[in-house]
């Protein structure tokens, strides 16, 4: 949710780096992406419960780039975000994603 407001916060920032077509902007931004994943791996890597069964590294880069998308999206697309229920309904899809168990014949074991 950090990286939400983050984002959020800095839309304009957002909107020159990801609308260059140059090299050095889209390494940083791998650069950074890559460190959100390594932090968000340790992160699930301290709670197995969270998503047993399933490797730390894949469950990580799911969430990652389901919502990175949604929010690169939301900040491109849409000149007023709302800065209340956007993050709202980001935190609801992390939710609903770690807690699939049994739904739609999707079973952890």
């Amino acid at each position: 949710m950090r990286l939400t407001e983050h984002a959020l916060d800095h839309i304009h920032l957002h909107r020159t780096i990801y609308g260059a077509a140059d090299a050095p902007a889209s390494a940083l931004c791998k650069r950074s992406d890559e460190a959100i994943l390594e932090r968000l791996i340790g992160i699930l890597d301290d709670q197995p419960d969270l998503a047993p069964g399933v490797p730390t590294d894949t469950t990580a880069a799911l969430l990652f780039h389901a919502l990175d998308g949604a929010l690169h999206q939301k900040i491109m697309r849409d000149r007023q975000i709302d800065r209340d229920a956007f993050p709202a309904e980001l935190r609801h899809f992390i939710v609903k994603f770690m807690t699939i168990e049994g739904r739609c014949g999707v079973s952890r074991s």
